[in-house]
């Protein structure tokens, strides 16, 4: 499934944009934000069930505000998704040096 807005068929696919608009929280909780997190009755998480609702409200309005309304959402998020790219190679290349320590110098000893 790919984003269409009116007529107009993109490249971008449904998770890719749930990806993208769910970032500021993961940075939120990357940078120590306690985030709680519950579900509604229907098992969807809080932080997806408005944003969800919003989506499906806005799929009724006429193709240019759904243009204008995503295009304006991916500028505004656009440098969050970006930190959180940076947040996460960086956080991996940690842990990737720590584990490489931890086997080189031996203080991990097989049996």
């Amino acid at each position: 499934d790919t984003l269409t807005v009116g007529s107009v068929k993109t490249s971008l696919n449904m998770h890719f944009l749930a990806h993208f608009f769910t970032s500021p929280f993961r940075v939120l909780t990357m940078i120590g934000v306690q985030m709680s997190e519950s579900y509604n009755a229907n098992g969807v998480s809080t932080w997806i069930d408005l944003p969800h609702k919003l989506a499906k409200d806005l799929l009724t309005q006429n193709g240019i505000i759904i243009g204008v309304v995503v295009f304006l959402g991916m500028i505004a998020i656009l440098p969050i998704y970006a930190a959180e790219l940076v947040m996460s190679l960086y956080l991996s290349q940690i842990i990737l040096m720590f584990a490489a320590f931890v086997l080189l110098s031996g203080v991990y000893k097989r049996s």
